[in-house]
């Protein structure tokens, strides 16, 4: 890598500025690994919303995956996993009042971050963890000139 930014490790850095990502590693494969992990992955293709004779106005959407300890019968674990997701979206909320966005790359600009799930499970796997999947639409202005 030749050191400039790009989306998926602007994205990254931005979201290890959340207190709930601390003591987890923050992966870009898809795979968290292990309990307290976290991946992120993006969709293949931006989608235009606009384009403009100087820039392109953009939606992107990315993955993040939280790997937690999962266990049908324990309420109170899998409240604790509720609450770290309820967290989660005030922060993304509270970044969008505040103007709080990722450095996306060179000519970027990030207009907003939406959490535009429920952070929901995708997996469950024997060994009692659980993959969250949280679905975060990034829109940007990207300049062509």
């Amino acid at each position: 890598m030749n050191g400039k930014d790009t989306m998926i490790s602007g994205l990254r850095r931005w979201l290890q500025g959340y207190d709930g990502m601390s003591g987890g590693r923050l992966n870009v494969d898809g795979n968290p690994g292990k309990i307290g992990d976290f991946s992120i992955v993006a969709d293949d293709i931006p989608e235009d919303v606009t384009q403009m004779m100087w820039a392109r106005h953009r939606k992107r959407t990315f993955y993040l995956v939280r790997d937690c300890p999962f266990d049908a019968e324990d309420i109170a674990q899998n409240t604790e996993n509720l609450n770290w997701y309820e967290d989660f979206a005030h922060w993304i909320y509270q970044c969008n009042l505040t103007g709080n966005y990722p450095s996306l790359g060179e000519n970027i600009t990030c207009v907003s971050v939406i959490d535009s799930s429920m952070g929901a499970i995708v997996t469950v796997v024997e060994d009692g963890r659980a993959a969250y999947r949280i679905t975060l639409q990034v829109e940007y202005v990207e300049r062509i000139f």
